[in-house]
């Protein structure tokens, strides 16, 4: 536990006993102990609030130095999607105004099919057919 989540976690603690304590002085009719008491559990929320990203931003900086000290195995970066044909088939096949070019799959485009395309699309229309008319 980093110091930024301990001074969240006293933050937050803090926070919840102050609007427990101006819940019971508003019961008692003492409101100027319940403003006081209101105010300061809204600062201590709101301190505790910015510590958790604080929090957060410690957590993934050691990450990204754990990812690139190569104990885990080389960094992997996330293709980025390029057409819809390639987000609704889960990378198998590109649209024909796909703009990446390369020995990727394409969907029909005015050519014949090769073998591996044949096979994806026919995997993917295999999900698709329920064996209505349509």
């Amino acid at each position: 536990m980093n110091r930024y989540r301990r001074t969240f976690r006293i933050a937050r603690t803090a926070a919840l006993a102050l609007a427990a304590a101006a819940c019971w002085s508003a019961v008692g009719r003492q409101w100027w102990l319940a403003d006081g008491f209101g105010y300061l559990a809204f600062v201590c929320a709101w301190i505790g609030g910015n510590y958790a990203g604080l929090h957060r931003i410690e957590r993934a900086r050691h990450d990204r130095a754990r990812r690139a000290s190569g104990t885990e195995g080389p960094l992997q970066e996330r293709p980025v999607p390029c057409c819809s044909f390639w987000r609704n088939s889960n990378g198998a096949v590109h649209g024909p105004d796909c703009a990446r070019r390369g020995d990727e799959p394409r969907v029909y485009d005015g050519r014949p099919l090769d073998e591996r395309e044949t096979a994806v699309f026919t995997a993917i229309a295999a999900r698709y057919d329920h064996g209505s008319r349509a």
